[in-house]
């Protein structure tokens, strides 16, 4: 079959909740659907560069999936050397094995929504699930498992709530939960301590390797490398018993601490590490030991199964996450948590940004949790 052409369509809304980090507020969202049609199937892909985030403009990445055709057989050719089966045919003036050299002008979001659409449109040519094809490259883990739980965002930056939004999310079947810190850290801190006392108090424990804990909750905090004083907090730092601390602070100040009391995780500052042996140094050396990967912001679906197995290589862990993506970035990010051995807890809960999609439903999520299933290409359907 052959690509008959690649449709783009714009997707942008205000959010009805804002989205925040501590350095950050998001109110509105855009993103770009990809639909590539061939054989009479469609399959769908998405860039949604974050403003502020990612390296790229929305409109560079609007700009890169205009010129798609350029960049569709060099990633093809790409997806079948790593073991990805792409059904696809091309003219002799653009051979399935053409040059892969023309794809670093293709940027990360771009280059995401193109890999989706590919990987979605494979599957329904196949009739197999997009996981079971990711399964076939030499990058997919070794242990894959059939569910992977999903980790919860407290969303409310208000101190004084996180208590209650806890609650509600352990009721409703969660056992991991995010915490957006950096903005006080003092007294968020101070409000951590009673959030875990709580949970070990209810005989939920605070961190889910703890032997003592008879139903765990593991909690994970995420300063997005604000916090620049750590000094005075981390006698407390080391009683919450956190999962792992995300981004702490910037990498000059972290340096100059030294070991953290708690497990430290890779985020942002993946994209700002010159090399693939930087990070296999910093991992080893045991400045992280974990990495929080997000594909739309890292190059992609290949790129983040290469640094997955970089992690596991180096006896890191993954969590697989997003960048306020809209729902076909989601479904495909969880395919690829699907392929990728990792006993972490999922990033790809719901948020705020999705709401500005057209509601669709993907096989492989549910509300607490990732599954296996048998829809062909990324399962999606429409609500």
């Amino acid at each position: 079959m052959r690509v008959d052409h690649v449709e783009v369509q714009e997707v942008a809304g205000s959010l009805r909740r804002s989205a925040q980090d501590a350095r950050r507020t998001w109110t509105e969202r855009r993103g770009l659907m990809v639909l590539l049609h061939a054989g009479g199937l469609v399959g769908r892909g998405e860039a949604s560069p974050l403003p502020e985030f990612s390296l790229e403009t929305f409109s560079f990445a609007r700009e890169c999936l205009e010129h798609a055709d350029e960049f569709l057989p060099a990633l093809v050719s790409e997806l079948r050397a790593n073991g990805v089966p792409i059904p696809l045919e091309y003219s002799a003036a653009t051979p399935v094995n053409a040059p892969t050299s023309c794809l670093s002008k293709l940027c990360s979001s771009a280059r995401f929504a193109l890999e989706t659409a590919l990987l979605d449109w494979a599957g329904q040519a196949t009739g197999e699930p997009a996981h079971q094809l990711l399964r076939r490259s030499h990058l997919a883990g070794d242990r894959v498992r059939s569910e992977v739980p999903l980790c919860a965002m407290i969303p409310s930056a208000e101190r004084s709530t996180w208590l209650a939004q806890a609650s509600t999310l352990i009721d409703a079947g969660y056992r991991h939960l995010k915490v957006k810190v950096g903005r006080d850290w003092v007294g968020e801190v101070e409000t951590l301590q009673e959030l875990c006392r709580e949970l070990v108090r209810r005989g939920r424990g605070a961190d889910s390797e703890r032997s003592d804990a008879t139903s765990p909750i593991a909690v994970r905090i995420d300063a997005n490398g604000a916090l620049h004083d750590l000094r005075d907090t981390l006698p407390m730092l080391e009683e919450l018993s956190l999962e792992f601390f995300e981004e702490p602070a910037p990498w000059p100040q972290l340096r100059e601490l030294g070991a953290l009391p708690v497990p430290v995780a890779l985020d942002e500052s993946l994209l700002n590490l010159p090399s693939d042996e930087e990070l296999k140094r910093l991992l080893r050396e045991g400045w992280a030991s974990v990495l929080v990967l997000k594909p739309t912001v890292l190059g992609g679906v290949l790129r983040t199964l290469h640094l997955a197995r970089i992690a596991q290589q180096s006896g890191a862990s993954v969590v697989v996450s997003h960048a306020l993506d809209g729902p076909i970035a989601r479904a495909c990010a969880a395919e690829m948590c699907l392929t990728i051995d990792t006993p972490k807890a999922a990033g790809l809960g719901e948020h705020a940004a999705l709401e500005v999609w057209p509601a669709m439903r993907a096989a492989s999520i549910s509300q607490t949790a990732l599954h296996e299933h048998h829809e062909p290409g990324l399962g999606l359907s429409f609500r």
